[in-house]
């Protein structure tokens, strides 16, 4: 008698048992299902974000070239330095309106000038010592062009660092002051008229 009653307890038990399983395995199925939706979104997510930095990572490269590039300059004449350094400005431009970093602009303008004024001053000087002497020895060549090499090895650096740790507003500053204080005391000890900060006559459109 007590084993039939177990039986039916047991028997009755079951549909319960069943149901309640059933449930377990849906509301494992829908998180299964929650995280594999999680999982493809994130990854969506990642694929987007690193399709959209993409167009900013090849800026980046291409200015980094522009730059390296300067290194060919030739205080001998071969090689000029506008066409190099028009190459500088496009390429830093298309980067800059990628990141709209405050300020980012108007240091590259200031190193771009002077570059200008460093590259200006080795070829003015080279001039003149190929007519007192006929040509450059190698060591005119080196010593006229040190010091636009030197800038462009520091310019590449500085760029590479901002690029691997972000804009350092503050440190960014100082080199657009540096730059500027420099190019205007390249054309001061060549009796040039100091660098202009605009055109006469040009605005940009928020002024």
């Amino acid at each position: 008698m007590i084993s039939t009653t177990m039986a039916a307890e047991s028997v009755l038990a079951w549909p319960e048992y069943v149901s309640l399983s059933a449930g377990v395995v849906s509301v494992v199925i829908a998180v299964l299902a929650w995280l594999a939706a999680r999982k493809s979104t994130n990854i969506a997510e990642r694929a987007q974000t690193y399709a959209e930095a993409q167009p900013t990572e090849a800026a980046w490269d291409s200015l980094l070239v522009a730059v390296a590039a300067l290194q060919t300059f030739d205080p001998n004449g071969n090689e000029r330095a506008r066409p190099l350094l028009t190459e500088l400005r496009t390429r830093a431009t298309l980067l800059i309106d990628r990141l709209q970093w405050p300020g980012f602009d108007q240091w590259i303008a200031a190193e771009s000038q002077l570059g200008a004024s460093l590259m200006g001053e080795a070829l003015e000087r080279g001039e003149a010592r190929r007519r007192d002497k006929g040509g450059l020895s190698t060591e005119d060549h080196v010593e006229l062009g040190s010091q636009a090499w030197a800038w462009v090895s520091a310019l590449f650096s500085n760029l590479r660092l901002l690029r691997r740790e972000g804009f350092q507003p503050d440190k960014v500053e100082r080199l657009r002051v540096l730059a500027v204080d420099t190019a205007m005391a390249v054309a001061e000890r060549n009796g040039w008229e100091p660098p202009p900060d605009k055109v006469p006559g040009v605005s940009d459109l928020d002024d």
